[in-house]
């Protein structure tokens, strides 16, 4: 008996070229993603990430380049950069003292000084601050 073997090489080629064009379809939309067009420095700060559409409105600072969507977000930025810039974390938190209206310091709700240290602690871990209470 002699073997046919042409539908199975035509098999495995169809294989072989569907595998290639899947992985030619996910390096393509890697190609596009990083192609994609950046954010307003400005609109990203206030909450509404705005794609620019033209990349000639762009500023420096800090020798980093910032684009904009529009003149307006320019020149907002271009008074005051630090006002648009991502915080730096962790951030540290200022020394917590409770006093009376003499000035005298208030132990809240009579706990122990290690116990509300503890829960203010926590509570600044959570929030991102890196110096602990009490320090």
């Amino acid at each position: 008996m002699k073997s046919n073997r042409t539908p199975q090489i035509l098999i495995t080629l169809l294989l072989i070229l569907f595998s290639l064009s899947v992985l030619h379809a996910d390096t393509s939309s890697e190609k596009e993603e990083s192609s994609e067009k950046p954010a307003c420095a400005v609109c990203t700060a206030n909450g509404n990430p705005m794609k620019v559409r033209n990349l000639d409105l762009w500023s420096k600072h800090n020798g980093k380049t910032y684009y904009f969507c529009n003149e307006d977000c320019k020149a907002k930025f271009n008074q005051n950069p630090e006002a648009y810039m991502p915080p730096v974390l962790p951030r540290t938190l200022p020394k917590f003292v409770l006093e009376d209206l003499k000035g005298k310091e208030v132990i809240p709700f009579g706990l122990p000084d290690a116990t509300i240290l503890s829960c203010l602690n926590g509570i600044q871990s959570l929030y991102g601050f890196s110096q602990s209470v009490g320090e």
